[in-house]
């Protein structure tokens, strides 16, 4: 289109090539990029410069302004990282909470090049520096809250288990010491009457005799109490899974973003060098 055609805003769509060639270039802004009221209100600042013919010779030339600078379009937008609104500031939150208590970064590449470690302290340094490896003062979430609380829960369980047992083993001590061994089920009988009448106080030396084999011996209480442990532990190995999961998806999310972000800047870097 020569210079002395002038354009409205109307013309929004048939000038819609030359429009972004323009963001990308004075702007360094792409149109994909853009809300419909931000691609407006750019467009209407084109416009102005158009018709006053402050742009360069080129762009009123659509053949060589496509020839030259047409690759620009086919580029991804550059992932922009900036302030906490960003996707990486989200995904970050995130990550600091699926991470709490971490105290280094995850390393995720070794072989980085000087160019690209030199970049993403460049993004780490503009996400606001020190807060990228403040992981000890992130708040932990529900699900860390409650993990915690399990796992307490459980020491505490284990630990009177082990007392019981010890104190257990202590008693059938003392009355293997004390009394004549005997031999098979009558020596299991005989040891829990001695037990139980030692732990109620000899209550009623003659009571014991009136439980029947199947109270001394547990019966079914005990293979209940031996299903609900199964099934706690069950839970928990469930819960400890999901846990190390979600970590695990924050991990490689967050990876892929700033990998993301990383080698969209150094395509960028490059198409804008070839054009200058």
């Amino acid at each position: 289109m020569a210079k002395s055609n002038k354009i409205s805003e109307d013309d929004f769509f048939i000038m819609n090539k030359t429009f972004s060639i323009w963001l990308i270039k004075k702007k360094n802004k792409y149109f994909d990029d853009l809300s419909t009221n931000k691609q407006r209100k750019y467009f209407k600042k084109f416009v102005k410069k158009w018709n006053k013919q402050d742009l360069s010779s080129i762009y009123y030339d659509e053949d060589k302004l496509q020839e030259k600078y047409g690759q620009l379009l086919k580029q991804k937008s550059f992932w922009k990282i900036e302030n906490d609104d960003s996707q990486v500031s989200k995904l970050y939150k995130e990550y600091q909470e699926a991470l709490n208590g971490v105290n280094q970064m995850y390393d995720f590449k070794n072989d980085e090049t000087d160019h690209k470690k030199a970049l993403r302290r460049a993004i780490r340094e503009e996400q606001g520096g020190d807060k990228y490896d403040d992981y000890q003062d992130a708040k932990k979430t529900r699900n860390d809250v409650e993990y915690d609380r399990e796992n307490k829960r459980e020491s505490k369980r284990e630990q009177d288990k082990y007392e019981r047992r010890r104190e257990r083993k202590n008693q059938e001590e003392l009355l293997d010491e004390l009394v004549p061994k005997k031999v098979g089920k009558e020596a299991i009988l005989e040891k829990k009457r001695m037990i139980n009448n030692k732990i109620n106080g000899n209550r009623d030396n003659t009571g014991i005799d009136d439980y029947d084999e199947e109270f001394l011996m547990g019966g079914d209480s005990f293979s209940k109490a031996k299903a609900r442990e199964e099934d706690f532990q069950r839970k928990k190995q469930e819960k400890v899974q999901a846990h190390n999961y979600e970590i695990e998806q924050k991990q490689n999310e967050y990876k892929m973003t700033e990998e993301k972000a990383i080698q969209s800047a150094l395509d960028k870097q490059s198409y804008m060098n070839r054009f200058r």
